[in-house]
């Protein structure tokens, strides 16, 4: 903002000096008769922007606003995994998500998971909460909401999908042995 008003300051004090230099119609005063228009032009630019993404995004940010409160109700306690809170959810099949500050687990997997199996599941959704790749993924999405026609923004998404998981079985895999993870991951894929 501070920066439009010294630029546009800038534009006026310019283009009153090249008016009172040259003659109407000279290329110095036709220049700076266009370059004093430009912060306009750009803060025109940025305003109708700023509306289109608040347009895009407005449907979103309210579905969320809906579903928290109905996941508050429909969560229950469960334990607390190297200081996150762990939850679970009554879903008849195996489902597992990071949030920012919380893990959520269905019951379904909890009740068919060993104890070592269920650890290395709880490890690999710790990687997602203290890696922040909740917020990554959300970022990702945002970029692909805005710009939806644009196969870089679809590549960017999926590619991130893809990382994220693989650095979070890498963490798993620093705490439990790799059949372990292998046996809990089929529950999930099955």
């Amino acid at each position: 903002m501070l920066i439009a008003v010294f630029v546009a300051l800038w534009a006026y004090t310019d283009t009153v000096s090249a008016l009172s230099r040259d003659e109407i119609g000279s290329g110095h005063w036709t220049i700076a008769l266009l370059v004093s228009f430009a912060p306009w032009i750009a803060l025109a630019v940025g305003g109708i922007s700023l509306a289109l993404v608040n347009q895009k995004l407005e449907p979103l940010v309210k579905a969320s606003k809906e579903v928290k409160p109905l996941l508050d109700l429909i969560k229950s306690p469960f334990e607390e995994f190297m200081g996150v809170p762990v939850s679970t959810v009554d879903l008849p099949f195996a489902y597992a998500l990071a949030t920012s500050k919380e893990i959520l687990i269905s019951r379904f997997a909890v009740d068919h998971l060993s104890k070592d199996e269920l650890d290395a599941v709880l490890w690999h959704e710790l990687c997602h909460v203290r890696e922040k790749h909740f917020a990554l993924k959300r970022l990702a999405r945002l970029i692909l909401a805005l710009s939806p026609i644009l196969a870089a923004s679809r590549a960017l998404v999926q590619e991130i999908e893809i990382l994220v998981e693989i650095a979070a079985d890498n963490f798993a895999l620093k705490r439990v042995s790799s059949p372990t993870l292998t046996l809990a991951r089929s529950l999930f894929t099955s």
